[in-house]
């Protein structure tokens, strides 16, 4: 599709070459799962982070329980959207520091950061993001889903499958934002640490729950 009434750069009928056409930005669309091919692994990243900075329970469950009613009453679907949060916040599955850093060897090109594993791998992998040039601005954000579905394709992923869900994950982490912090989280999401305990998690889903009825009640 082309803007502005350009078409492809080529012969006009005055035998003048067109102008060169402008291709549009499309908008993400929603995948089978609704909103949650929408909503960003950014936002849930930011949100890790706040959380793991918090200054105790309290308040690291407070910021999640914020992000959780946030994604909540984006749309209809929103019940997806909320369980593929919970899902990567704190993962039952994770992906072998072997496969991962095989697929940062792969996204960076130094294949010497396929030795790496543990907290190293998720710092490496960040410090090289920054360097790296920064993506297509037209390409979409990484999604909550995308993150979610390449998390079940490539937990304890073995032989053959291990070389695939690399090439997959490299795609990741190639395609994250250059700044901030996404990739480190990305990171230490498939690794199972994105540091929200059980305790947190909890009481997040309490203070959302109950905030949430509160709320109804209020406009009843």
């Amino acid at each position: 599709p082309y803007e502005d009434g350009a078409t492809p750069s080529g012969p006009s009928l005055s035998g003048q070459k067109g102008p060169a056409p402008k291709k549009r930005v499309e908008e993400p669309r929603p995948d089978a799962k609704g909103i949650v091919a929408l909503e960003s692994f950014e936002a849930l990243s930011r949100t890790a982070a706040v959380a793991n900075s918090a200054s105790g329970p309290g308040p690291a469950a407070a910021a999640l329980a914020d992000y959780l009613l946030g994604v909540a009453g984006k749309a209809a679907s929103s019940e997806d959207a909320v369980c593929t949060a919970m899902a990567l916040l704190s993962p039952a599955r994770t992906v072998p520091d072997t496969t991962l850093a095989a697929a940062l060897a792969v996204a960076s090109g130094e294949p010497q950061l396929a030795a790496l594993k543990g907290e190293a791998l998720a710092t490496r992998a960040m410090e090289w993001r920054r360097r790296a040039a920064v993506p297509d601005k037209q390409q979409p954000p990484l999604s909550t889903g995308q993150v979610a579905d390449a998390l079940a394709r490539c937990a304890e992923a073995e032989g053959e499958a291990a070389s695939a869900a690399a090439g997959e994950l490299a795609s990741l982490i190639a395609g994250s934002s250059a700044e901030g912090t996404e990739v480190l989280f990305l990171i230490r999401c498939f690794q199972g640490n994105l540091g929200i305990s059980r305790e947190v998690m909890n009481r997040a889903v309490a203070s959302a729950l109950t905030r949430s009825s509160a709320s109804r009640a209020m406009t009843t």
